[in-house]
Order: C-alpha cells, then structure tokens, then sequence
C-alpha cells in the first residue's frame, strides 16, 4: 500500500498531525465522538449501540438523531479491526441550520469517505446532502439507475455530474474522494477516476440549509460509514497524498 512507511514516523496521532492540513472543516471519526442519545447522555461504545449524536473530532459539529428507530447502529471490528455505522436504509443523522461556508467554499472542495454500501444494486451509495434540495446544495448519492449525482450548486443549472456506478462498488469498503477545484469535479473510487467533468454553477456557500447523512432528498443509504473527511479547498497533490496515505494505512484499504 501507498504510504505504508509513514506509520514508521510514529504513532497514529502523529501521523494524522501530518495528514490534516489547516484547511480541515469537519473529520466525522467512528472510532470517537458517539452517544446513544442526542443529548450526549451515554457513550456509543458497543456492539449495536445506537448512535443518537457523532460530533465531528474538528469542529465539534454534531449530527443527531432523536428517534429510536431511526438511529444508525455501532458496528465493532468492521474494517482493519475498526468499528463503522450502520445505516439500515432508514437511519438518518442530521444537523438543522448549517451554514455551508462551515464545510464547503464555492467553488472548492475535497471530501474523503471511507464506505461499504452493503445493498447490490441502486442505492448502495453514501448520502449526504447539504443546503436547499435542487437549487443550492451540495450532495452525493445514487439514483435509481444505478448512476452516481454530484451535485454542486443549483442541479438544473450546472450544478450536477452523473457518472456510472463503478464496476465492483457494492458490498465492497472503499476510500471515496469527491473534489471540486474552481469549474472541475472529480469522484476517485480507490484511486480509479469515475468522473471528471466540468460544473458551470457555483454553490451559495453563504446560505444554509440541513446537513444530512445517512440520506438525501433523493435517496437513503444501506451500508457502513467509518470516516468522513471534509476540507473546504481542493486539496493540492501533496496534502491530497498524505490523506490517502493516512486513511490507506489505517484502514487497510489500497488505493491504486
């Protein structure tokens, strides 16, 4: 694997020192930050806990969910040893009145996402979405023919890539890198691009709207999520590298 020697320079919190460049907004961790309830009573620390509240290790941004069966599930010992989320389809963790300048700028954006959809077949993608559903958000997730939506911006004006499903994607752990740099957006599945193209909308970063995970307007996730990684710049080649770096070697996943 790429970067396996960075970990011969120390421990992991050092090696992470050297993987989150200053422009890091959000780091959801599964390995820390969960509670049971939205209210932070009880620590999320088993097997099948459910998980009411994930603060992000960053900012401190949380996403909650106070419904019982709505919650995403703790899972232990998923992916190199890690713990995951589980998302059954139905679960949801969300935060109202995110202002998205906190996450993503206008035009820039590097988000890392390390997955395992567990359903074969259409909706086996992550979902998030932030903003106003259609005309100024940002999100990602599957339609119902299999395709993959990057939106950025307003979707009927530009701000909206499709690509086709990777071959090999379900039921699979990925690293996912999705990357806006000015006009270009970018989906990286393990190191193979699954998209290259260009927006002709900016996003309103200045606006707010719900941050959801675990679900858009469009569609809901079936599957496993142990890290998301927001920066709200498109990362250059050398931070890039030392995130895949990092999250290839704890991980255990090769990115080629």
């Amino acid at each position: 694997m790429k970067g396996r020697h960075l970990l011969l320079l120390g421990d992991s919190a050092a090696v992470w020192s050297r993987a989150a460049p200053a422009d890091l907004a959000a780091d959801w961790d599964s390995r820390a930050g969960l509670w049971q309830e939205s209210g932070k009573t009880t620590p999320a620390a088993s097997n099948n806990d459910p998980v009411g509240n994930w603060v992000d290790q960053k900012s401190g941004l949380e996403i909650i969910q106070a419904v019982s069966g709505a919650k995403p599930t703790l899972k232990t010992s998923q992916i190199n040893g890690l713990s995951a989320l589980y998302n059954d389809g139905g679960d949801v963790l969300s935060r109202a009145s995110t202002t998205l300048s906190t996450l993503f700028g206008n035009t820039a954006m590097t988000m890392y996402i390390v997955m395992s959809p567990a359903e074969v077949g259409n909706h086996g993608s992550f979902a998030l979405e932030t903003g106003a559903p259609g005309s100024n958000l940002v999100g990602w997730y599957n339609d119902w023919s299999g395709d993959f939506l990057f939106d950025y911006g307003d979707t009927g004006s530009g701000g909206r890539l499709t690509a086709a499903q990777p071959a090999g994607w379900d039921t699979v752990w990925h690293i996912v890198r999705l990357k806006r740099d000015g006009a270009t957006g970018t989906i990286d599945v393990d190191g193979t691009s699954v998209i290259g193209a260009s927006f002709t909308d900016d996003l309103d970063s200045s606006a707010s709207g719900t941050l959801w995970i675990g679900k858009t307007s469009a569609a809901n996730y079936r599957g496993y999520v142990a890290r998301i990684l927001i920066y709200n710049v498109a990362l250059g080649s050398a931070d890039d590298q030392l995130v895949i770096d990092y999250l290839d070697d704890l991980y255990g996943i090769t990115w080629t």
